[in-house]
Order: C-alpha cells, then sequence, then structure tokens
C-alpha cells in the first residue's frame, strides 16, 4: 500500500504535492539520457529546459487526489494528473501541428515539449527559452494557457481541489479509500 498524506489548503498545493512526490529545492538530477533522448528526436535543449528537468525529472509521475467538501462529499479521481517525463516523442506530425499551432507564433521555434499531461484528459506542458511554460490540450486547439513557472501551472489546476481535506497518493487510487 502507498503511502496517503494529508495536504494543508492553507498553503502551496502545488509545493506540497511536489514535495511528496520527490522533488525538493535545489533537487540536480543527471539530465545526460534525458538529453541523448531529446537530441534523437531532433531537439537541442536551451538552458531553461535542462534546469527544468533536472530539478523535476524522475519524480513521481501519477498523482491521486482525495478531496472533501465543505458539505462533506468525498471526490475520489482515477489518474487526476500524470507528469509524465520526458515527453514521448516523437509526435505524430498531425498531433504536433494541431497542438504547435495553439502556441503562439512569436515563440514556436522556441518551445520543447517537456511533460505529458493528464488531467482527465491529455494535454502537453511545453518550455520556452525563458522558461515560460504553455499548456495545450489534445481535443481543443483555443485552451492554450501560459504559465510564468511550474508552481503557478499546478496552482492554477489545483484550484479544482479546494475543500476541507485534502489528500493525495502517487501509486494506487485505491490507497486512498481508507484514508481519514
Amino acid at each position: 500500500m502507498g503511502k496517503v498524506y494529508k495536504l494543508n489548503s492553507e498553503k502551496s498545493l502545488a509545493h506540497q504535492v511536489l514535495k511528496y512526490a520527490g522533488w525538493h529545492e535545489g533537487r540536480k538530477v543527471d539530465i545526460e539520457k534525458i538529453e541523448k533522448y531529446y537530441k534523437e528526436n531532433n531537439y537541442s535543449l536551451n538552458e531553461c529546459t535542462k534546469k527544468f528537468l533536472q530539478e523535476f525529472y524522475g519524480i513521481e509521475e501519477n498523482w491521486f487526489f482525495k478531496y472533501i467538501g465543505k458539505n462533506g462529499e468525498v471526490r475520489i479521481g482515477g489518474n487526476d494528473f500524470s507528469f509524465s517525463i520526458p515527453y514521448d516523442l516523437p509526435f505524430d506530425e498531425k498531433d504536433y501541428e494541431y497542438e504547435i499551432n495553439q502556441i503562439p507564433k512569436e515563440v514556436r521555434d522556441k518551445v520543447i515539449p517537456i511533460v505529458e499531461t493528464g488531467w482527465h484528459i491529455g494535454g502537453t506542458l511545453w518550455i520556452d527559452d525563458i522558461g515560460n511554460f504553455y499548456h495545450t490540450l489534445y481535443y481543443r486547439n483555443d485552451s492554450m494557457e501560459k504559465y510564468n513557472s511550474i508552481f503557478d501551472y499546478l496552482e492554477y489546476n489545483f484550484r479544482h481541489y479546494l475543500g476541507n481535506e485534502i489528500y493525495v497518493t502517487f501509486k494506487n487510487q485505491r490507497d486512498l479509500e481508507n484514508s481519514k
């Protein structure tokens, strides 16, 4: 059975979940294999991308949430979020065109797909050469969102989990069923 963590809704949910997933400030892992992988798929990693990957590569990928609302309603999601690094390359050409066209023209040649996300619907998190993040969705070409940091992106998405009690686990959704 995987460990279940109770989150403090008064603090940054992004920081808490990332820490429980294995991240910490100053984390720096070897990304030599990732750099080779991207190079083999025709991407040259800029410094912002390298820094991101060194900090976040290898943390838990699948995040399952349980939240208890203010009226006592309990909601346990499926695979609520996937933080899969590196991105599964190469892109299908049609999918690539669909997603890249969601990103502003002035940065299209500067972005690199870094995280395959899932929040009940799949998407791609891209990073540009100055550290901005762009989230595109597989199914809508009008929903690209820009974020200044990975924390901004996660906090924006975690807004759905506000409630009296919030729990997260990383191994199996069933671990949440008995948490109190």
